[in-house]
């Protein structure tokens, strides 16, 4: 299975680095073991979605998380939440335009290191009709050359150009989405 799909962004937290074999490593996602995912509100009711196809570019070294790059690119029209209504919807040109913007790009060019295993990389994510600074929380956990890095960054969808027409108020869909990932990855040979 091929990882590309994003937002978000997210994504984008595979730049947990380790210390160890892999340091100033580039990093191989395991897609099978990862996940990105989103979380938002509807009607005052919290619902989640995924992405399904989506790669990650990852070069980092835990001495030097400033020199950091990473970049997440997500295949938009792999996005659904299981809601028969509601996913076509969601790629129709009011909301994610996904067949006229087909992918989301997340770069970060640097991180920060908040101790403990936490780092933040701030970036740009470019989505749908959007561009705009994000910036990614997450927590870094190794084990030998593998690493699982697990974080989220907050969107404001209508930021975006995300909800349009009957769709750009907030009294359906609230403007705050959740990218969430949790990723599995090992320092490249």
């Amino acid at each position: 299975m091929r990882l590309s799909r994003a937002i978000p962004v997210l994504l984008l937290c595979l730049s947990a680095a380790t210390p160890g074999p892999a340091a100033a490593a580039d990093w191989t996602v395991d897609a099978a073991r990862s996940t990105l995912r989103f979380a938002f509100t509807e009607t005052g009711n919290p619902a989640t979605g995924r992405f399904d196809r989506w790669t990650a570019q990852v070069r980092f070294d835990p001495s030097d998380p400033g020199a950091a790059r990473i970049v997440v690119r997500v295949d938009v029209t792999s996005a659904g939440t299981g809601d028969s209504r509601r996913d076509p919807l969601m790629l129709s040109e009011d909301w994610l335009a996904a067949a006229r913007v087909p992918e989301a790009v997340f770069v970060a060019d640097g991180a920060q290191s908040l101790g403990d295993g936490r780092f933040e990389a701030a970036g740009t994510l470019r989505l749908r009709d959007g561009e705009r600074p994000v910036t990614l929380a997450f927590t870094l956990r190794t084990n030998g050359a593998e690493a699982r890095v697990a974080g989220e960054a907050l969107l404001i969808r209508t930021q975006y150009g995300i909800g349009q027409g009957r769709w750009g108020g907030l009294n359906v869909v609230a403007a705050e989405v959740r990218v969430l990932f949790d990723l599995v990855a090992r320092a490249a040979d």
